[in-house]
């Protein structure tokens, strides 16, 4: 790969924790279970997959590199309603997409590391119905090497 991949995960990361206030954020991931109410709405980055594809023997290689922003809030006394949650994830997948994108039409290169990163793929969102916690799992993919 032409850039470090930590470059890479530290400026998508540094993009991701500005574009909402959240009341905690972290590189690393943490388990809905090791957050209390006050560390959330949390946000927090993975980066569970690489594709590598080089077309040609001698041509350059083509990176995917697959993420996944996390996102956590749970209902409480101050939001109890799961319905009232939901607008809010909406807001917050609203914030994102508008950070990953600051132009319509122009490409999101993390600062000129990398060729374009964007949400791609179905964004889950498991809305605190049943269970108080909620979250979120947005795709996010990063193009380089191109």
């Amino acid at each position: 790969m032409n850039v470090a991949r930590s470059a890479v995960t530290t400026a998508l990361y540094d993009i991701l924790k500005n574009a909402y206030a959240w009341a905690s954020t972290d590189i690393r991931a943490k388990a809905p279970g090791q957050l209390n109410n006050f560390d959330q709405p949390s946000m927090f980055l993975i980066k569970p997959a690489e594709n590598i594809n080089q077309k040609q023997a001698l041509g350059l290689p083509i990176y995917n590199l697959t993420y996944f922003c996390l996102v956590f809030a749970k209902s409480s006394d101050s939001v109890p309603d799961a319905t009232y949650l939901e607008q809010i994830f909406d807001n917050m997948l609203d914030s994102i997409e508008a950070a990953l994108m600051p132009v319509i039409g122009d490409l999101q290169t993390l600062g000129g590391l990398v060729t374009h990163c964007y949400i791609n793929g179905t964004i889950h969102i498991d809305s605190p119905v049943i269970n108080p916690q909620g979250a979120m799992w947005i795709p996010i993919t990063v193009l380089t090497g191109v």
